[in-house]
This record gives structure tokens, C-alpha cells and sequence, in this order.
């Protein structure tokens, strides 16, 4: 006895959907949401040529420490006093980041959060010599002392005030 068929074929758009998200799934992993979103990206595309935020007045979430990972080095020097404990979280979490890819790390007390930014998304550089005036590149540092400033040139940087 012949009857329908048990799957239908799916349609192109569906297709193109499932084909589509799963890089998508794997490249964001399952991570925990609230992990992710320690400050609104969009507020940093809203950072002008030329001013200087704070960047603990762009947090969601209160923080004592903030570190700065660039792309290739997903974790911190051991010679940082925060190392052992941020390190710890990146390993657990195992955080790798590439040559578009930076991270905030925040620390707070015990908790460590990370999020990932995209060069590509917020064009961030590591360091540009157009901030060498106010600030210092940025490792570790107490979250009242970190700016956030955009170069002339259109560069998001990080730094550690002077």
C-alpha cells in the first residue's frame, strides 16, 4: 500500500533558515544570557568622535574590576592579581577569541562576567596613539579608572586613565 510520505520537503526558505542558524547556534554556544550582557553594545556606537566616558556609567551590572582581552589572547597575563580567578572562569567557559574579537571581563567580588565584542560591529582597536594623552592601554583595571573614547579615525578604544 502506497500513502503519503512521512516527511515533506521542505521549502527553500526553511532550508536556508536551518542552514543559517546553525553556525549561528554554534558559534554563540549556550551561554547564559545574563553573562553576555554586561553593557548595551548599542551604547557604544553611541560613544562620538573625540568624547571620553566612563565606562562603569555604561554597565547594566556594578563592577569593581574590568580587563580588556584583545583578539589571541583569551587569557590574562600571570603576573595580573586577578588572573587566577578570571583565568579560571575563560577555562571554564572556554572562551576563544579570534582575530575579531575582543572581550570585557568584569569582575565583581567572586563573580566573573564576560562579553564578547565584535571589531567588526563596534570597530575596536586594542590601542591607538590618539589616547596616549588620557590613557594607557588597558589590561586590568578598577572600573572607575577605565575610559572609553573614539579616535579620530573612527576607533573604539579602552583604556586605563593616566
Amino acid at each position: 500500500m502506497i500513502g503519503k510520505p512521512i516527511f515533506r520537503p521542505m521549502s527553500r526558505r526553511r532550508l536556508l533558515a536551518a542552514t543559517c542558524s546553525v553556525p549561528l547556534a554554534l558559534a554563540s554556544g549556550c551561554r547564559n544570557e545574563k553573562e553576555l550582557r554586561v553593557l548595551n553594545p548599542l551604547s557604544l556606537n553611541r560613544i562620538g568622535v573625540n568624547e571620553v566616558i566612563r565606562l562603569r556609567d555604561l554597565l547594566e551590572q556594578p563592577a569593581q574590576h574590568v580587563c580588556l582581552l584583545a583578539p589571541y589572547r583569551d587569557r590574562l597575563e600571570e603576573n595580573e592579581p586577578l588572573s587566577r580567578q578570571v583565568n579560571a572562569h575563560l577555562v571554564a567557559m572556554n572562551l576563544t577569541l579570534h582575530d575579531s574579537g575582543f572581550a570585557l571581563v568584569i569582575v565583581n567580588g567572586d563573580k566573573v562576567n564576560v562579553q564578547i565584542l565584535s571589531v567588526a560591529r563596534h570597530n575596536i582597536m586594542f590601542w591607538h596613539e590618539a589616547v596616549q594623552r588620557i590613557a594607557k592601554p588597558l589590561g586590568c583595571a578598577q572600573v572607575d579608572r577605565v575610559l572609553v573614547t573614539r579616535t579620530y579615525d573612527g576607533w573604539l578604544v579602552f583604556g586605563e586613565e593616566r
